[in-house]
């Protein structure tokens, strides 16, 4: 009779255990978050078990095209509690375009021994879509309309000249992000900014859409 309890509680204990055998995927994120055609990019995935532990197994990544499909593979242990972890992959610099991230995460348990075989099934499936920005792609839009700006470099701190009526000017960082937009009233004017040293781009715009020419400025420490 004891026997049979005995084993009735241990097919207990492997069901329960087998029921927890999936882990989750909840977050992905890349560092930078718009990379540019010359930054080595760093994928962050944030996992999450139901039994503990869950080390690091294996993982696998290629590319397909514009696909980045990566494997990520844990081996969970028979504690009943909840096991995070945040898995680092790096991709090197990719040419410009848009991109798919495809993050596959398998697990199976370990019994407090790695390696482990690993799920037939994923745990979990996620995807993110990025772009990679080449900067001198900024310069493709061209007017016959040119402005000044002096001095270049600067501190953050410079003057504009506008040869035609524009309405606004636009500042952009080297990954294509909007860092300064103010109306301006005049055909010069001043700039004043409190942004991290590094090559920006400006332009001018009216409200009708016109552009003009991008020009590259330093911002100096």
């Amino acid at each position: 009779m004891h026997s049979r309890n005995y084993f009735l509680l241990g097919l207990f204990f492997f069901i329960s255990t087998c029921s927890y055998s999936q882990g989750a995927i909840s977050g992905i994120t890349i560092s930078p978050a718009n990379p540019t055609i010359d930054d080595t990019i760093t994928i962050y995935a944030d996992l999450m078990f139901s039994n503990s532990s869950c080390e690091f197994f294996n993982s696998n990544q290629n590319i397909s095209g514009n696909t980045i499909n990566i494997t990520t593979q844990h081996c969970y242990g028979m504690l009943t509690s909840i096991c995070y972890v945040v898995d680092t992959f790096t991709i090197a610099p990719l040419l410009a375009g848009n991109y798919v991230l495809d993050l596959t995460l398998t697990s199976d348990i370990n019994y407090g021994i790695v390696p482990c075989n690993g799920g037939n099934t994923p745990d979990d499936n996620d995807t993110l879509h990025f772009e990679v920005i080449d900067p001198s792609s900024i310069n493709t839009i061209v007017s016959s309309i040119d402005f000044s700006l002096y001095p270049n470099p600067s501190k953050g701190v410079f003057q504009y000249e506008v040869f035609d009526s524009y309405d606004e000017i636009i500042v952009y960082s080297s990954k294509g992000q909007e860092v300064f937009r103010h109306p301006i009233y005049s055909i010069k004017g001043e700039v004043k900014m409190d942004i991290v040293p590094g090559i920006y781009f400006v332009k001018f715009k009216t409200n009708n859409g016109s552009e003009s020419t991008i020009k590259k400025i330093l911002i100096s420490e």
